[in-house]
């Protein structure tokens, strides 16, 4: 056996050697976070998680609420709007057939109201 094969087989020990070593480190680190999460549980008051939880939901709850609410209240204004900006064809012909029948009192008003005398033609008497 030459030095290079001697060198060579010395590196292949080293490198599983080595690969060994990392493979073990990963193992504990492992090993110490699954203890590290074991600890957390073992140590969690559960009541208290409870109420934390329960106290979360009502909050989100409460803002779904309010939102559901503001969102009600933009719909029922938007709706209200639109009908007072968009009459109805009845509306408009009733609206404007009562325009018409007012304006139409109103000029039989005035010419009750002059007494005109006749200017065209010969003026008959009675």
């Amino acid at each position: 056996m030459t030095s290079q094969d001697e060198r060579d087989r010395l590196k292949e020990e080293y490198k599983s050697h080595y690969r060994s070593i990392q493979e073990t480190r990963k193992k504990l680190a492992e090993s110490e976070r699954v203890a590290k999460i074991a600890r957390t549980l073992r140590d969690m008051n559960a009541d208290h998680l409870l109420e934390s939880m329960d106290s979360v939901l009502r909050t989100v709850r409460e803002k779904i609420e309010l939102a559901e609410v503001k969102l009600e209240m933009a719909m029922n204004e938007r709706d209200s709007q639109e009908q007072q900006e968009e009459e109805s064809p009845k509306e408009v012909v009733k609206r404007i057939r009562m325009d018409m029948g007012l304006l139409q009192d109103e000029m039989e008003a005035t010419v009750r109201e002059i007494k005109a005398n006749k200017t065209i033609g010969p003026r008959l008497t009675k």
